[in-house]
């Protein structure tokens, strides 16, 4: 294979991913805000790509999908400032995945713990442009965020660990990877 035909192989990959991504935002989109008790929490089921992303082929393809998909989700499901939130959210949960990287080498954190401490940190960052939009009442929301985050972030990294091994095997398939 060349390295040409390695570098289409991992265009086409992460925009494979970007489109599950977008796929998974618009699942969330169309869930009623009844459901869910606290103000723009969302479920992060789009991480679920993202954090694949991350892992198998590189931190640069993860934060290109990641910046894809926030702002055409935005475009298409939102608004100015649900942009401003999911921005933070997506530059503090990437950032932790930075650090978290160190410790799956290790084996000392799994998948679904990455995605609890991503979770945790997407909703520090909303609560922080939140602080700044509304003022320091929003500190309040952060406990039930954290909760929730920690909910959904166990749903996403238990679907991320059921998924990943079929993903790497079509990855295995076609010869994608990071190191192109």
């Amino acid at each position: 294979m060349s390295r040409a035909d390695g570098c289409v192989r991992r265009v086409a990959a992460d925009a494979a991913m970007l489109l599950l991504a977008l796929m998974l935002s618009l699942v969330e989109a169309l869930i009623p805000t009844a459901l869910i008790p606290i103000p723009g929490f969302k479920l992060g089921l789009a991480n679920i790509a993202v954090e694949y992303v991350f892992f198998a082929i590189s931190p640069a393809d993860a934060f290109a999908v990641s910046l894809a998909r926030l702002t055409l989700s935005s475009l298409l499901f939102g608004t100015a400032a649900s942009f401003a939130f999911s921005a933070s959210g997506a530059a503090f949960a990437f950032l932790t995945l930075i650090i978290c990287v160190a410790a799956v080498n290790r084996g000392v954190i799994s998948w679904l713990g990455v995605s609890i401490c991503a979770a945790a940190a997407h909703n520090i960052g909303q609560c922080a442009v939140s602080i700044i939009m509304f003022g320091a009442v929003a500190v309040s929301y952060l406990p039930w965020l954290l909760a929730l985050g920690a909910a959904t972030g166990c749903v996403t990294g238990a679907v991320l660990c059921a998924l990943a091994p079929r993903i790497d095997a079509a990855h295995d398939k076609f010869r994608i990877n990071g190191d192109i």
